[in-house]
């Protein structure tokens, strides 16, 4: 898993459509319009997200770097959410270190280890492909970044499913599943406004956060 930037380090987005670095907090609360832009995305109808106030509260300080642009919105989410999911990991690995009994403990590293390292990784796959998405490869680049969110979430799933059934301290069990239903949130918004994006540039229209419930 590579190394990236926090969010607080990430670099000033000024481009439309092509991203080409990632971007960062906008200074202060940003322009009033592009904040009410992503205030207005995230509790669109069109598209339903999990929790659309976590959208606005994530988002709405990158306000400034968005410059309303929907492509611009969707890969900044799908940018904080792996950085969420990336601190999960640290939680973890600082619970294991802490002395929790030996089947939590390898419920955790089972969880980081298969799930969220590979979620990750989707996640990464994800932002490089709407960095270097073209006119040409659009419809499959979509399709593809679809695919890779989808499989995020999945993994997700299946993380929360081990540590529900493996996990017998109820104080950690709560804490982690408190994280990992954050995370789950995160992604089922990003994946949301991504499929926002791609229905209306030629790739996939069948976004799954409109047909799953995410705890």
């Amino acid at each position: 898993m590579k190394t990236t930037l926090s969010i607080n380090s990430l670099i000033i987005f000024l481009a439309l459509s092509s991203v080409h670095s990632r971007p960062s907090r906008a200074a202060g609360a940003g322009a009033k319009e592009d904040t009410q832009f992503i205030e207005a995305t995230c509790n669109a109808r069109d598209v339903v997200l999990p929790n659309p106030s976590l959208c606005v509260r994530y988002l709405s300080p990158f306000a400034g770097a968005v410059k309303r642009d929907l492509a611009v919105l969707a890969r900044v989410a799908i940018d904080v959410t792996h950085d969420k999911t990336n601190s999960v990991v640290t939680y973890m690995k600082k619970n294991v270190s802490a002395g929790a009994d030996l089947i939590a403990v390898n419920a955790l590293k089972d969880c980081w280890n298969t799930y969220l390292v590979s979620s990750i990784g989707e996640m990464e796959n994800s932002t490089n492909a709407l960095k270097a998405i073209s006119a040409a490869g659009k419809a499959a680049a979509l399709g593809d970044v679809q695919a890779w969110m989808d499989a995020a979430l999945t993994d997700q799933e299946m993380c929360t499913a081990g540590l529900e059934k493996k996990v017998a301290d109820m104080n950690l069990k709560a804490a982690v599943l408190g994280q990992m239903a954050l995370v789950k949130q995160l992604t089922g918004n990003a994946l949301a406004l991504f499929h926002k994006f791609s229905c209306s540039n030629g790739g996939p229209c069948n976004a799954r956060t409109n047909t799953i419930v995410i705890h």
